[in-house]
């Protein structure tokens, strides 16, 4: 249907090129003599020329093949690509409902959070078919200034790479059971799933999807 389509478009721009071919010659012939006939004569074919190069013009565009929206596939981990919550903003944030929560720290340039991304995250999502672990946050600690003793007094880890868990109630909040990655001592990808899966974050219903 698409090339009958436009085999139809270009005999009827041919047939009206000829027409107005036609139409050309007899006013040209018509108006010949003077020198504002000829003047009236070449702005007319001037006007045809612009006239078949616009009927051209939209034949070959006919012609084009429909653009097709198109959507590229995201990573199964697209949800960690966008940070939950800043640091600067974590204590007013944890504080505006009690509950626990499991957090991810990560500083966003720094190579050993991208390689646990890609390396662990990403793997364990792919594996259990989800795009995100729907009760961890993550945290963004990129630019923080806090030393290590200040990382452990606040937070109970001693890097801006960790998972740990938090419980928030009348005020106060309690960070406990982190498991961190530093430049002497990191996790592996066993001891990262084990920790999800003690804390409920693999949850069964994901297992049972996946399968």
């Amino acid at each position: 249907m698409f090339k009958d389509l436009s085999k139809n478009q270009f005999i009827n721009v041919k047939s009206f090129c000829e027409r107005l071919k036609i139409l050309n010659y007899r006013v040209i012939i018509f108006i010949r003599g003077g020198t504002m006939k000829r003047i009236v004569g070449g702005l007319f074919s001037l006007l045809f020329i612009v006239i078949i190069g616009a009927g051209l013009t939209l034949a070959y565009r006919n012609l084009q093949p429909q653009k097709q929206n198109t959507r590229s596939l995201q990573p199964q981990a697209v949800a960690h690509k966008s940070i939950d919550i800043d640091f600067k903003n974590l204590d007013s944030t944890l504080l505006s409902k009690d509950g626990t929560y499991y957090l991810w720290f990560c500083d966003t340039e720094d190579d050993n959070c991208a390689y646990v991304e890609n390396e662990f995250m990403i793997p364990m999502l792919n594996k259990l078919n989800v795009t995100k672990f729907e009760n961890i946050h993550k945290v963004n600690f990129t630019d923080c200034p806090f030393s290590k003793q200040k990382l452990l007094d606040k937070y109970n880890v001693d890097s801006t790479l960790a998972f740990v868990k938090v419980e928030v109630k009348d005020d106060e909040i309690h960070y406990s059971d982190g498991i961190t990655w530093t430049n002497d001592d990191s996790f592996s990808f066993d001891i990262l799933e084990k920790w999800l899966y003690d804390h409920n974050i693999w949850q069964e219903a994901y297992s049972r999807k996946s399968g």
